[in-house]
Protein backbone atom coordinates (compact mmCIF):
# COMPACT_ATOMS: atom_id res chain seq x y z
CA UNK A 1 0.00 0.00 0.00
CA UNK A 2 1.49 3.56 -0.87
CA UNK A 3 -0.12 6.73 0.78
CA UNK A 4 1.61 10.28 -0.26
CA UNK A 5 0.84 13.47 1.24
CA UNK A 6 1.16 16.47 -0.53
CA UNK A 7 2.60 19.09 1.63
CA UNK A 8 -0.12 20.59 3.59
CA UNK A 9 -0.74 24.15 4.69
CA UNK A 10 -1.90 24.75 8.06
CA UNK A 11 -1.30 27.95 10.23
CA UNK A 12 -2.49 28.80 13.92
CA UNK A 13 -2.26 32.23 14.93
CA UNK A 14 0.91 32.55 17.38
CA UNK A 15 3.07 29.41 15.70
CA UNK A 16 3.93 27.63 12.58
CA UNK A 17 4.93 24.27 11.95
CA UNK A 18 6.64 23.63 8.48
CA UNK A 19 7.63 19.85 7.96
CA UNK A 20 8.61 18.47 4.21
CA UNK A 21 5.81 16.25 2.25
CA UNK A 22 5.85 12.10 3.41
CA UNK A 23 5.61 9.17 1.93
CA UNK A 24 4.37 5.73 3.75
CA UNK A 25 5.00 2.53 2.15
CA UNK A 26 3.26 -0.03 3.40
CA UNK A 27 4.14 -3.69 1.62
CA UNK A 28 1.46 -6.45 2.08
CA UNK A 29 1.28 -7.23 5.61
CA UNK A 30 -0.24 -9.67 7.89
CA UNK A 31 -1.95 -7.93 11.32
CA UNK A 32 -2.26 -11.00 14.32
CA UNK A 33 -4.02 -9.55 17.54
CA UNK A 34 -3.94 -11.18 20.68
CA UNK A 35 -4.27 -9.09 23.69
CA UNK A 36 -2.16 -6.43 22.92
CA UNK A 37 -1.00 -3.07 23.98
CA UNK A 38 -1.04 0.71 22.56
CA UNK A 39 1.00 2.93 23.83
CA UNK A 40 0.48 6.39 22.96
CA UNK A 41 1.99 9.21 25.17
CA UNK A 42 2.29 13.03 23.10
CA UNK A 43 3.24 12.41 19.57
CA UNK A 44 4.13 9.07 19.98
CA UNK A 45 3.16 5.54 18.52
CA UNK A 46 4.78 2.50 19.55
CA UNK A 47 4.03 -0.71 17.57
CA UNK A 48 6.30 -3.41 17.60
CA UNK A 49 5.37 -5.99 14.82
CA UNK A 50 4.76 -2.57 12.84
CA UNK A 51 7.89 -0.76 10.92
CA UNK A 52 6.62 2.27 9.59
CA UNK A 53 9.32 4.40 7.59
CA UNK A 54 8.44 8.31 7.04
CA UNK A 55 10.67 10.19 5.07
CA UNK A 56 9.37 13.75 5.85
CA UNK A 57 6.34 14.76 7.69
CA UNK A 58 4.69 18.00 6.52
CA UNK A 59 2.29 19.90 8.20
CA UNK A 60 2.04 23.70 7.37
CA UNK A 61 -0.95 25.34 9.84
CA UNK A 62 -2.49 27.82 7.02
CA UNK A 63 -5.46 29.63 9.64
CA UNK A 64 -7.38 27.97 12.36
CA UNK A 65 -9.64 30.03 14.61
CA UNK A 66 -11.19 28.34 17.45
CA UNK A 67 -13.79 29.34 19.29
CA UNK A 68 -15.37 27.94 22.38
Amino acid sequence: MNLNVEPLNLNVAPFSLEVAPFSLEVAPWSLNVAPFNLEVAPLSLKVEPLSLEVAALSLNVAALNLKF
